[in-house]
């Protein structure tokens, strides 16, 4: 076993409780489709941005462009 001090201690606990923090929120903002990519990083379809367009009511989403869904679903 290894001698660490105190203060080495003390941060291998907070990388790790940090660590944790960052993996929560990853996940909440895949679930809530948030970010540019899926849950597993690839990034989202025209399809799948229009989707969510129409599940907010957004006005003029059949003639939007994938970056203006992306913008509007945002920005909704």
């Amino acid at each position: 076993m290894t001698d660490e001090t105190i203060g080495e201690k003390a941060g291998n606990k907070l990388e790790e409780g940090l660590n944790q923090v960052v993996s929560g929120v990853k996940d909440l903002a895949a679930k809530a489709g948030v970010g540019s990519g899926d849950s597993h990083g690839r990034a989202r379809t025209k399809e799948q941005w229009y989707a969510d367009a129409k599940r907010l009511g957004v006005k003029g989403r059949s003639k939007m462009t994938k970056a203006e869904l992306e913008k509007a679903v945002r920005k909704a």
